[in-house]
This record gives C-alpha cells, sequence and structure tokens, in this order.
C-alpha cells in the first residue's frame, strides 16, 4: 500500500510520541508499504530528533502564528490558512492509497482531508474525560476542552477506519454512534532496540529501587499515590521519579530522589540503575481502566518488571469480558484513589521477589513488540482500504 502518515506534534517535546510513529513507519516500510510522513510542528525543531531516521521520506510543515504564537486550535476555522493548502497539496502530490493520522483537534483541514482522502484515524485516550480534567491548568486547555465539547461530534464523520489502542477507547466511539469499521491496536515498541543489561551497583541485598517515568500536570499519573506507598516504605524501598521536580510535592519522604525531565540518554542511565518499573497509578482520575502507555513499554524493554495501577491492553486476553492474564512480572494494583496497607505489603513483596529479575526478549516481545503489533494494524488498513474502494 501506499500511506500517507499526518502528524500534528511539537516533535521536540514530545519525542517519544515521535519514535513512536518513526518505528511504526520503518515496520511499515520493512513490511513492503510505500510510506511518506507529513508532520505539522508548532515550531521548526531546533535540535535533531527521531524524525533524522526518517528525513527522506519526511515533509515538516511549521504551523502560522498568531500574534506570535502558533495558531493551533484557530488555524484554518478563523482566518485563511495557508497550511492546510500546502497540506492538501502536497498530500494531493503523493496520492496515497490511504491517510492515517493521530487525532488531533478536529478543524477545517482534518474535514478537507477526510473527505479527499481514505482516513483511518487513531485515538490514544478518552479524550472527553481528559480534556475536562484539565480544563482548568490553563487558558490552552480551556480552549481545548471548549473546542472540543463543541466540535468532537462531527471529528469522525467522514472517517472510514478509528483506530483505538485500548477497548475502552474503541466502545466509546462506538456508543458515540460511529458506524464504520474500529480496530484495537495498542502502543507497542521495538523491543530489540532497548533491552540492555542493568548497571546496578552494590551488593544482591541492597534495598530494591523503583523508577517512574511521567510528565508534569498529568494528575492521572498517581505520582502522590507512589509518594505514598513511599512514606510506608522508609527503610524498605528507594523510588526514582523521573519528569517531576521536589518542588512539584510537600515534604515528599526521603527515600524518593526527584530528577526533573530528562533527555532520552539519561533516562536510560536512572533506569539501568533501578530493579522496578512503576506505571501509571490514577488513571481513574480521568474515568479510564485501560491504556498502554509507552513509558511502561520502555521499562519493560529495558528488562524491568513492572508494578501497574490499571489494566494494561497488551495483557487483556478476552476484549468482551476485558479478562486480563499477567505474566508474573507484573504486579497489578487497585485502579482506586486509597493506598491501603495491603496494596503496600503487596509491592514490599513484590520488589524483593523480582529486585533480581532481568526480563527477556522471550518475556516482552509477544506483547509489546512493534513487529506483532503493527502487522495487526496494517491488516487493518487493508481492510479499511479494500472496503472503501469497493
Amino acid at each position: 500500500m501506499k500511506l500517507a502518515y499526518l502528524l500534528y506534534l511539537d516533535v521536540e517535546k514530545y519525542d517519544g510520541v515521535t519514535n513512536k510513529v518513526v518505528t511504526q513507519i520503518e515496520t511499515w516500510v520493512n513490511q513492503g508499504n510505500e510510506v511518506a510522513l507529513f508532520c505539522i510542528v508548532p515550531k521548526l525543531p531546533s535540535t535533531q530528533t527521531s524524525l533524522a531516521r526518517i528525513s527522506s521520506i519526511t515533509t515538516i510543515i511549521e504551523e502560522e502564528k498568531v500574534l506570535g504564537a502558533s495558531a493551533g486550535l484557530l488555524a484554518g476555522w478563523f482566518k485563511s490558512d495557508k497550511v492546510q493548502k500546502l497540506l492538501i497539496n502536497k498530500l494531493a502530490a503523493y496520492n496515497p492509497d490511504l491517510v492515517y493520522y493521530r487525532n488531533t483537534a478536529y478543524s477545517s483541514t482534518i474535514r478537507h482531508i477526510n473527505k479527499r482522502f481514505i482516513t483511518v484515524c487513531e485515538i490514544n485516550t478518552l479524550e472527553q474525560a481528559e480534556y475536562k480534567l484539565q480544563r482548568f491548568n490553563s487558558v490552552k486547555y480551556l480552549f481545548r476542552y471548549l473546542h472540543y465539547t463543541l466540535l468532537h461530534r462531527f471529528a469522525f464523520n467522514e472517517v472510514n477506519g478509528v483506530v483505538g489502542v485500548t477497548h475502552e477507547i474503541t466502545d466509546q466511539i462506538k456508543k458515540s454512534g460511529y458506524k464504520s469499521h474500529t480496530a484495537v491496536v495498542p502502543n507497542s515498541i521495538n523491543v530489540s532496540d532497548y533491552l540492555k543489561p542493568k548497571t546496578i551497583e552494590g551488593s544482591p541485598s541492597q534495598i530494591p529501587k523503583l523508577v517512574f517515568i511521567g510528565t508534569p500536570g498529568m494528575s492521572w499519573h498517581g505520582v502522590d499515590r507512589i509518594i505514598k506507598i513511599a512514606e510506608s516504605t522508609l527503610s524498605q524501598l528507594e523510588f526514582h521519579i523521573i519528569g517531576y521536580s521536589k518542588g512539584d510535592f510537600d515534604n515528599p519522604p526521603p527515600n524518593v530522589k526527584f530528577y526533573g525531565v530528562l533527555p532520552s540518554g539519561e533516562t536510560y542511565k536512572v533506569i539501568s540503575t533501578c530493579h522496578i518499573g512503576i506505571g501509571t497509578m490514577a488513571l481513574f482520575r480521568k474515568e479510564m481502566e485501560e491504556a498502554c502507555p509507552l513509558k511502561v513499554r520502555e521499562c519493560l524493554s529495558y528488562g524491568l518488571p513492572m508494578i501497574l495501577g490499571y489494566e494494561d491492553t497488551a495483557f487483556i486476553t478476552d476484549s468482551a469480558t476485558r479478562k486480563a492474564n499477567y505474566p508474573d512480572y507484573v504486579l497489578k494494583l487497585s485502579n482506586q484513589e486509597e493506598i491501603t496497607q495491603e496494596d503496600v505489603n503487596k509491592v514490599v513483596d513484590f520488589c524483593y521477589k523480582y529486585r533480581d529479575t532481568q526480563l527477556t526478549f522471550e518475556d516482552v516481545a509477544p506483547f509489546i513488540d512493534v513487529h506483532l503489533l503493527e502487522t495487526k494494524r496494517l491488516e487493518f488498513l487493508k481492510r479499511v482500504y479494500g472496503s472503501t474502494r469497493g
């Protein structure tokens, strides 16, 4: 197939997502498809990003500015949008069989693309719940929530297929009245790019070290719940938090170390000194039970056993009942506000049991490897294309 991948993203700020997209595209190409990436950015990258790996098939277009700032949601609705015309002309010149895009704010640009091309949209969250939760964080988030509330009903009217990264997301799309093709394909990672031995210093009897990677302002990450566990395990466990600073919390306990935001190379240096990874711990705050975070996949690929506070799509074995079958190296905690003493005991026991465990490719690849999951996605794209072309 001849595929166009459309991406609206600050590729410097969100290089983890950028890397996911690049890995997807590399896999599609390796499976015999012709692919081009069309990337709309708020500003041109000033440093090298993951896009460098596919620069020969990438077109980067900078958004227009309004009063010196990115037009963002305004572009294409409240003024003439040169970017819209440029993008659609470039897509038309490429003439793809299908346009695949990560869901973005609905705009006239997306409307025109959906009308002109066969399209499949990827959705990565329960958008209404997330936008509602963040609406008072800033004026930008409030405007995003209002924009979504007013226009989301039109977003999928002319989309030929929808890929949800979880069953929960796909269910919501169906309940909203969407009648066309849907599929569930969780986030994936190229496991072989990550597997490296741990470089933990000290004796095997040392206190287990746990690592969490997150982003400030996202309360569903549940770092406050991790800190509660830390407060109950002062002499038993040591916690390393990447993405947050000590000043983000009031009087955190001494067994928690904060690193702030780190580049990927520095992130690995921290991960490699830890025994156990921690995933999202408060997904209930945006009314969700199920997720498939990229950071969890990174930790698994680095060989770390995991503690999760949600249902991970990778381990769900029955799509109808959402029954999950977790391997022994994953500890699943409840998705609720309270941290019980039973939860704390489970965490301590798990950490000491798996402190010296290094997961292998064979352990994690069947659940999260890009080659398996992108094959499933490509099969879906072919079905959508075939049924739409008749």
